[in-house]
């Protein structure tokens, strides 16, 4: 997995739109000081809403045991926080490849930008 950046947690985390886009407009004007406690912030957050998130889908899977739906599992709940880090890192790895495909196609845009108007100059002209 390539490293994981401060503009991609912003993206992938589930804050407010007006304080993301804000954010994502200043990030690089941020000093190394100012990147290294946005990083810690936005670290703590992902893993807080892991815990979060494999405390949900626990309370879930013990409503469905004592409803019958489910059986109960030894180490039940080290295995669901496992399926819910490894989703958030799915859908992380998605949002780093989107940025990199955006990425790229905007470098290919530059470049056939700048053959086509490299192009039209060297037209003799009548």
């Amino acid at each position: 997995m390539q490293t994981v950046t401060n503009r991609q947690l912003i993206k992938f985390l589930p804050i407010d739109e007006k304080v993301k886009m804000d954010i994502l407009a200043k990030i690089d004007t941020f000093t190394a000081d100012q990147n290294y406690e946005l990083s810690k912030l936005c670290w703590t957050v992902f893993y807080e809403l892991i815990d979060m998130e494999t405390a949900y889908e626990f309370k879930k899977a013990i409503l469905d045991a004592s409803e019958g739906k489910r059986s109960l599992q030894n180490e039940m709940y080290k295995k669901i926080e496992e399926q819910v880090f490894q989703r958030f890192i799915r859908d992380l790895r998605e949002e780093q490849e989107a940025d990199l495909l955006e990425e790229t196609r905007q470098k290919l845009q530059a470049m056939i930008t700048r053959k086509i108007s490299g192009a039209t100059s060297s037209v003799p002209k009548n």
